[in-house]
């Protein structure tokens, strides 16, 4: 399936810090005797027009699901770690990075039907990245790719720097920010301006209610479902 170049908007630039891209190198090119696929979450935010930062590239979690030409994250794994990063940073959940077979450097025509569900569903995101990953004769390349309400797809650049020092006063959460829903950071259409609960019970059943969305978000990129 084609992409195009042209978008109403400027194409971002995916900024990656070393250390996500030694957790994404090393993962696609761990030895698996069955050369199962791989894969993980990518979280972050978009800092202006021009660049979007991750903030942090996920490893598949020890429940995820390998398999030769599928693979599933443990998203309860992912989850976690995105609620911890959010009690000091406002990032969310911004895409996916996963391994494809061989050399085959492109979205499948899976991939980009899938990231076409997740901007078109005003419960997730507005826009999502997409890293490709490939691991021929001892290389690992990435792949980037970008789609958003044009629902088309374009590869975009990536920047890689040491670490987020530079970054990190964006990406801090300022004093007394509530907690938002994981779709509602993501996306302006969400609504977070009804009153939060203090009841430990009701903020239970608010990360169990983001947690069954991931997972069925992610279940629908990776084609579990």
């Amino acid at each position: 399936m084609p992409g195009t170049r042209d978008s109403v908007v400027e194409d971002p630039t995916v900024i990656v810090p070393r250390p996500e891209l030694d957790t994404i190198r090393s993962e696609t090119a761990a030895d698996r005797e069955d050369r199962s696929e791989t894969g993980g979450v990518l979280i972050g935010r978009r800092l202006d027009d021009e660049r979007l930062f991750c903030f942090a590239a996920t490893r598949p979690g020890p429940n995820a699901e390998h398999h030769r030409a599928e693979f599933s994250p443990d998203v309860d794994h992912a989850q976690s770690i995105l609620d911890d990063y959010r009690t000091e940073y406002d990032v969310v959940w911004i895409g996916t990075w996963h391994k494809h077979p061989g050399e085959m450097n492109r979205l499948s025509d899976g991939d980009v039907t899938q990231m076409r569900d997740f901007v078109r569903d005003p419960e997730t995101v507005d826009e999502i990245v997409a890293i490709v990953t490939t691991y021929v004769d001892g290389v690992v390349k990435l792949n980037p790719f970008y789609m958003d309400q044009t629902f088309e797809w374009r590869r975009i650049g990536v920047e890689f720097v040491d670490g987020v020092g530079e970054y990190e006063s964006e990406l801090r959460r300022d004093d007394g920010v509530e907690e938002p829903n994981w779709e509602g950071a993501g996306d302006p259409r969400g609504d977070d301006s009804g009153p939060k609960s203090s009841d430990p019970g009701a903020s239970r059943d608010d990360r169990n209610d983001r947690l069954s969305r991931l997972n069925d978000a992610l279940d629908r990129f990776f084609g579990r479902r």
